[in-house]
């Protein structure tokens, strides 16, 4: 469906099966490339993944075979752990992606080596996605980028993460441009930490509301997770 745009599209729930990390994620793989097909498309026009996996511990064999899916610049993606509890028996991992059919450039954020402006990716996705006048960010999370370790301090944690945010903004949109935040999301691990991260936002004047999800873990152990879409004006 044209989700946020003519020529956008979303396809949810993507469940997969298997007896380790490894092989639920090539099921999803290969009903992900199958319902692409059915709707004209292939792993080249998506822009962004969700997934959804039962705990952190299978992060990395999710991601081993996770990687083999893309090419050079891949989607961004944002990876949260629910619990086992959250999945049918057999089921390890559900995914959730987003795409835009059409002939139009695209630009694509992709920084791998250790700098001290934004943290390199955790994992195969692109920090930023821009198509049209949407711009995609990976999950970002409180890593300082010279070690690439999480800061100790709870709320320089989750204000580093969103400066993260920014940070992919400014790099992909230019100068003067961005309009205001289509999404917003945080994803904590603690519902303790709920009121820290309204006060927060409160205070980025941020005209669009902030939408708080509670996971079970989230990447290196991180309490706080941003997602955001945000708005740019095309150049006439």
């Amino acid at each position: 469906n044209d989700s946020i745009g003519e020529g956008w599209f979303d396809i949810v729930n993507i469940h997969g099966f298997g007896d380790t990390p490894e092989n639920c994620m090539r099921n999803a793989a290969d009903l992900l490339t199958k319902t692409l097909q059915k709707v004209g498309a292939t792993s080249k026009d998506l822009v962004r993944t969700t997934v959804f996996i039962d705990t952190m511990e299978n992060y990395g064999g999710v991601n081993r075979v996770y990687c083999q899916q893309f090419d050079l610049n891949p989607p961004v993606r944002i990876c949260v752990a629910l619990g086992p509890s959250a999945f049918p028996s057999g089921c390890g991992l559900s995914m959730n992606v987003r795409g835009w059919r059409g002939e139009e450039d695209r630009r694509c954020l992709h920084v791998q080596g250790i700098s001290h402006w934004a943290p390199p990716n955790i994992g195969p996705y692109s920090q930023g996605y821009l198509v049209q006048d949407k711009l995609h960010v990976s999950g970002q999370i409180g890593l300082v980028p010279g070690t690439m370790t999480l800061h100790q301090d709870l709320c320089k944690e989750l204000a580093l993460a969103y400066r993260h945010v920014n940070r992919v903004i400014e790099a992909l949109g230019p100068a003067n441009t961005i309009k205001p935040l289509h999404t917003a999301i945080c994803y904590i691990t603690d519902v303790a930490n709920t009121d820290l991260v309204n006060s927060f936002w409160r205070g980025q004047c941020v005209s669009e509301p902030l939408q708080i999800y509670l996971v079970s873990q989230l990447p290196r152990m991180a309490n706080f997770e941003f997602e955001v879409v945000t708005n740019v004006e095309l150049n006439e």
